[in-house]
């Protein structure tokens, strides 16, 4: 724990059925990737990958997937962040 530079990682609403809000902090400035995925692990959508400033980000998603519960991964050089998001019918 600390070693990712990414922190504060919220979901909202979560459960979702339209549109997500994905808000973190970025502690170091860099690359950050942040994908959805299944519960395989298969990657369904990438939300971001870019370089990104340090400080307060929120990325909007609007969800493209079938209900079910999914992964967001927040990738950075220090680490991985990953929670759990569940999808409802709209």
């Amino acid at each position: 724990e600390g070693a990712s530079s990414i922190s504060t990682v919220k979901l909202y609403p979560n459960p979702a059925n339209e549109a997500v809000n994905i808000s973190f902090k970025v502690e170091t400035a860099g690359q950050v990737n942040i994908t959805v995925m299944d519960i395989q692990g298969r990657v369904l959508a990438v939300v971001q990958d870019a370089n990104m400033a340090v400080g307060n980000h929120n990325v909007g998603w609007n969800v493209n997937v079938t209900p079910g519960l999914y992964l967001v991964t927040i990738k950075t050089a220090a680490g991985i962040e990953q929670q759990q998001l569940l999808i409802q019918q709209p």
